[in-house]
């Protein structure tokens, strides 16, 4: 079973960089990532955040995979000033649960 956004819509990676930016773009405005991608103190934890959501679809939401998605999330709100919660933006398998 394959990964969900929270809305139910299927994730089919679109690319290395195309769906996470596609994903972030569904919480964050996307002037505001524009704004960051322009810095690089900001643009790091965009890129950071990209590597582990890319990490999360390779794996089918690998437990390991969602704990460095979890962190970088983390880092993201800490350095964009953004308030995402990771458990929102999958739905998938958990140890056989959906993650809410």
């Amino acid at each position: 079973m394959g990964l969900m956004l929270a809305g139910g819509a299927s994730m089919l990676p679109a690319g290395p960089i195309a769906g996470p930016l596609a994903v972030l773009a569904g919480v964050i405005p996307l002037h505001m990532i524009g704004k960051h991608l322009a810095k690089p103190a900001t643009a790091a934890p965009i890129a950071q955040w990209s590597r582990a959501y890319e990490r999360v679809m390779r794996t089918n939401g690998a437990p390991q995979a969602l704990a460095a998605f979890t962190i970088a999330t983390r880092n993201l709100n800490t350095n964009l000033g953004t308030e995402i919660d990771p458990s929102t933006l999958f739905r998938g398998p958990s140890n056989g649960q959906p993650v809410e």
